[in-house]
Protein backbone atom coordinates (compact mmCIF):
# COMPACT_ATOMS: atom_id res chain seq x y z
CA UNK A 1 0.00 0.00 0.00
CA UNK A 2 1.50 3.45 -0.87
CA UNK A 3 1.47 6.10 1.65
CA UNK A 4 -1.12 8.55 1.80
CA UNK A 5 0.82 11.56 0.81
CA UNK A 6 2.13 9.65 -2.81
CA UNK A 7 -1.46 8.99 -3.79
CA UNK A 8 -2.43 12.50 -3.33
CA UNK A 9 -0.35 13.00 -6.16
CA UNK A 10 -0.56 9.92 -7.90
CA UNK A 11 -2.78 9.11 -10.89
CA UNK A 12 -3.14 5.50 -10.99
CA UNK A 13 -3.50 3.67 -14.37
CA UNK A 14 -5.81 0.67 -13.00
CA UNK A 15 -5.85 -3.06 -15.41
CA UNK A 16 -9.55 -3.83 -14.79
CA UNK A 17 -8.94 -7.72 -14.32
CA UNK A 18 -12.65 -8.45 -14.95
CA UNK A 19 -12.26 -7.16 -18.68
CA UNK A 20 -9.57 -9.24 -19.20
CA UNK A 21 -11.02 -12.13 -17.45
CA UNK A 22 -14.11 -11.57 -19.96
CA UNK A 23 -11.53 -11.66 -22.89
CA UNK A 24 -9.93 -14.77 -21.62
CA UNK A 25 -13.32 -16.18 -21.41
CA UNK A 26 -14.23 -15.22 -25.33
CA UNK A 27 -11.04 -16.14 -26.56
CA UNK A 28 -11.40 -19.24 -25.29
CA UNK A 29 -14.98 -20.51 -25.29
CA UNK A 30 -14.86 -21.07 -29.44
CA UNK A 31 -11.40 -22.61 -29.06
CA UNK A 32 -12.49 -25.38 -26.35
CA UNK A 33 -16.09 -25.87 -28.60
CA UNK A 34 -13.61 -26.83 -31.27
CA UNK A 35 -11.69 -29.24 -29.13
CA UNK A 36 -14.33 -31.01 -28.14
CA UNK A 37 -15.70 -31.22 -31.76
CA UNK A 38 -12.18 -33.13 -32.18
CA UNK A 39 -12.65 -35.37 -29.74
CA UNK A 40 -16.00 -36.44 -30.85
CA UNK A 41 -15.02 -36.94 -33.92
CA UNK A 42 -12.01 -39.38 -33.46
CA UNK A 43 -12.97 -41.00 -29.88
CA UNK A 44 -16.98 -40.35 -29.69
CA UNK A 45 -16.25 -38.76 -26.53
CA UNK A 46 -19.57 -37.28 -25.24
CA UNK A 47 -20.00 -34.88 -22.34
CA UNK A 48 -22.14 -37.10 -20.31
CA UNK A 49 -19.13 -39.72 -20.25
CA UNK A 50 -17.38 -37.29 -18.53
CA UNK A 51 -17.02 -37.87 -14.68
CA UNK A 52 -17.21 -35.51 -11.60
CA UNK A 53 -13.23 -35.40 -11.10
CA UNK A 54 -12.66 -34.98 -15.21
CA UNK A 55 -14.92 -31.93 -14.81
CA UNK A 56 -13.39 -30.17 -11.57
CA UNK A 57 -9.91 -31.02 -13.34
CA UNK A 58 -10.80 -29.16 -16.27
CA UNK A 59 -12.29 -26.54 -14.61
CA UNK A 60 -9.19 -26.09 -12.20
CA UNK A 61 -7.02 -26.30 -15.26
CA UNK A 62 -9.43 -23.84 -17.21
CA UNK A 63 -8.70 -21.51 -14.08
CA UNK A 64 -4.99 -21.69 -13.79
CA UNK A 65 -5.01 -20.71 -18.07
CA UNK A 66 -7.33 -17.72 -16.88
CA UNK A 67 -4.54 -16.22 -14.09
CA UNK A 68 -1.66 -16.49 -16.30
CA UNK A 69 -3.07 -15.07 -18.76
CA UNK A 70 -4.53 -12.37 -16.52
CA UNK A 71 -1.49 -12.52 -14.32
CA UNK A 72 1.44 -11.83 -17.13
CA UNK A 73 -1.14 -9.46 -19.47
CA UNK A 74 -1.61 -6.94 -16.91
CA UNK A 75 0.05 -4.12 -15.15
CA UNK A 76 -1.05 -0.95 -13.56
CA UNK A 77 0.55 2.30 -13.80
CA UNK A 78 1.57 4.78 -11.80
CA UNK A 79 2.03 8.16 -12.62
CA UNK A 80 4.08 10.82 -10.39
CA UNK A 81 5.33 14.36 -11.08
CA UNK A 82 9.13 13.02 -11.41
CA UNK A 83 8.58 8.85 -11.83
CA UNK A 84 6.63 6.37 -13.79
CA UNK A 85 5.69 3.33 -12.22
CA UNK A 86 4.61 0.13 -13.19
CA UNK A 87 2.93 -2.07 -10.59
CA UNK A 88 1.92 -6.43 -10.96
CA UNK A 89 0.24 -6.91 -7.39
CA UNK A 90 -0.77 -10.07 -7.98
CA UNK A 91 0.70 -13.61 -6.70
CA UNK A 92 3.30 -15.04 -8.12
CA UNK A 93 3.42 -12.14 -10.82
CA UNK A 94 4.44 -9.15 -8.81
CA UNK A 95 6.78 -6.53 -9.78
CA UNK A 96 7.43 -3.31 -9.74
CA UNK A 97 9.47 -0.99 -11.53
CA UNK A 98 10.58 2.60 -11.33
CA UNK A 99 11.25 4.86 -13.92
CA UNK A 100 12.36 8.74 -13.44
CA UNK A 101 10.87 10.56 -16.15
CA UNK A 102 14.16 12.34 -16.82
CA UNK A 103 15.83 9.20 -17.19
CA UNK A 104 13.18 8.01 -20.19
CA UNK A 105 14.02 8.35 -23.46
CA UNK A 106 11.13 7.39 -24.88
CA UNK A 107 7.57 5.62 -24.11
CA UNK A 108 6.27 3.83 -27.33
CA UNK A 109 2.12 2.41 -26.95
CA UNK A 110 0.78 0.18 -28.86
CA UNK A 111 -2.70 1.31 -31.00
CA UNK A 112 -5.66 -0.65 -31.13
CA UNK A 113 -4.54 -3.68 -33.42
CA UNK A 114 -7.47 -4.10 -35.36
CA UNK A 115 -7.41 -0.49 -36.98
CA UNK A 116 -4.59 -1.41 -39.17
CA UNK A 117 -3.92 -5.22 -39.05
CA UNK A 118 -4.30 -7.01 -42.70
CA UNK A 119 -4.65 -4.14 -44.82
CA UNK A 120 -2.06 -5.35 -46.92
CA UNK A 121 -3.80 -8.72 -47.57
CA UNK A 122 -5.06 -9.85 -50.59
CA UNK A 123 -7.71 -10.74 -52.05
CA UNK A 124 -10.80 -9.26 -50.08
CA UNK A 125 -11.84 -12.81 -48.71
CA UNK A 126 -8.12 -14.33 -47.72
CA UNK A 127 -8.13 -10.89 -45.51
CA UNK A 128 -11.74 -11.06 -43.98
CA UNK A 129 -10.76 -15.06 -42.86
CA UNK A 130 -7.66 -13.75 -41.39
CA UNK A 131 -9.04 -10.36 -39.92
CA UNK A 132 -12.23 -11.79 -38.38
CA UNK A 133 -11.66 -15.40 -37.63
CA UNK A 134 -7.74 -16.05 -37.38
CA UNK A 135 -6.33 -12.73 -35.74
CA UNK A 136 -8.38 -12.84 -32.61
CA UNK A 137 -7.62 -15.70 -31.66
CA UNK A 138 -3.56 -14.81 -31.38
CA UNK A 139 -4.40 -11.08 -30.42
CA UNK A 140 -7.15 -9.88 -28.36
CA UNK A 141 -9.63 -6.51 -28.90
CA UNK A 142 -7.97 -5.22 -25.83
CA UNK A 143 -4.19 -6.30 -26.85
CA UNK A 144 -1.93 -3.43 -25.99
CA UNK A 145 1.23 -2.89 -24.44
CA UNK A 146 3.66 0.25 -23.72
CA UNK A 147 7.39 -0.36 -24.50
CA UNK A 148 9.67 2.15 -22.10
CA UNK A 149 13.19 2.65 -23.45
CA UNK A 150 15.34 3.72 -20.43
CA UNK A 151 18.69 2.02 -20.14
CA UNK A 152 17.01 -0.57 -21.93
CA UNK A 153 13.62 -1.38 -23.56
CA UNK A 154 11.09 -2.49 -20.60
CA UNK A 155 7.37 -4.24 -22.35
CA UNK A 156 4.62 -4.47 -20.52
CA UNK A 157 1.10 -5.63 -21.04
CA UNK A 158 -2.13 -3.85 -19.81
CA UNK A 159 -5.03 -5.43 -21.24
CA UNK A 160 -6.98 -4.57 -18.50
CA UNK A 161 -6.55 -0.45 -19.25
CA UNK A 162 -9.26 0.91 -20.75
CA UNK A 163 -9.47 2.84 -24.02
CA UNK A 164 -11.86 5.98 -24.91
CA UNK A 165 -14.69 3.99 -26.02
CA UNK A 166 -18.05 2.86 -25.17
CA UNK A 167 -18.39 5.99 -22.85
CA UNK A 168 -15.36 4.51 -20.58
CA UNK A 169 -14.62 6.61 -17.93
CA UNK A 170 -11.69 7.31 -15.70
CA UNK A 171 -8.14 7.59 -16.80
CA UNK A 172 -7.74 5.64 -19.76
CA UNK A 173 -5.01 4.55 -21.95
CA UNK A 174 -4.88 7.68 -24.22
CA UNK A 175 -4.65 9.81 -20.91
CA UNK A 176 -1.49 8.24 -20.03
CA UNK A 177 -0.55 8.95 -23.46
CA UNK A 178 -1.17 12.72 -23.24
CA UNK A 179 -0.26 13.23 -19.24
CA UNK A 180 3.39 11.66 -20.20
CA UNK A 181 3.98 13.89 -23.30
CA UNK A 182 2.68 16.69 -20.66
CA UNK A 183 5.60 15.94 -18.98
CA UNK A 184 8.34 16.36 -21.08
CA UNK A 185 8.47 12.71 -21.93
CA UNK A 186 9.18 11.68 -25.94
CA UNK A 187 5.63 9.65 -26.72
CA UNK A 188 4.56 7.77 -29.73
CA UNK A 189 2.27 5.45 -30.74
CA UNK A 190 3.07 2.16 -33.02
CA UNK A 191 0.89 3.11 -36.15
CA UNK A 192 -0.66 7.09 -37.22
CA UNK A 193 -1.93 5.80 -40.33
CA UNK A 194 -5.72 6.05 -38.83
CA UNK A 195 -6.46 9.98 -38.05
CA UNK A 196 -7.24 8.82 -34.21
CA UNK A 197 -3.73 8.13 -33.55
CA UNK A 198 -2.29 10.77 -35.51
CA UNK A 199 -4.71 13.92 -34.42
CA UNK A 200 -3.21 13.00 -31.01
CA UNK A 201 0.34 13.12 -32.04
CA UNK A 202 -0.29 16.54 -34.33
CA UNK A 203 -1.75 17.64 -30.78
CA UNK A 204 1.25 16.77 -29.14
CA UNK A 205 3.66 18.12 -31.46
CA UNK A 206 1.57 21.66 -31.67
CA UNK A 207 1.84 21.71 -28.39
CA UNK A 208 5.56 21.68 -27.99
CA UNK A 209 5.96 24.18 -30.74
CA UNK A 210 4.19 26.87 -28.71
CA UNK A 211 6.46 29.21 -27.21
Amino acid sequence: MLPASLNDIMQEFKSKIGNSFGTFFILTVSSLGSLYLLFFLTTDLRLTQITISGWLAIFLTYCILAYLYIGSTNNDILLFADRLEIVNRLPFFRKHHTFQLDKIKSVKFRHEWTETFGKSIKPNFLKYIVTQFLAPFFFPADYKWIRVSADKDYKFYCFGIEMDYYDNEGLLFEDLFNKLADRGVNVSWTDTSDVYYSQMTRNIENKNQQP
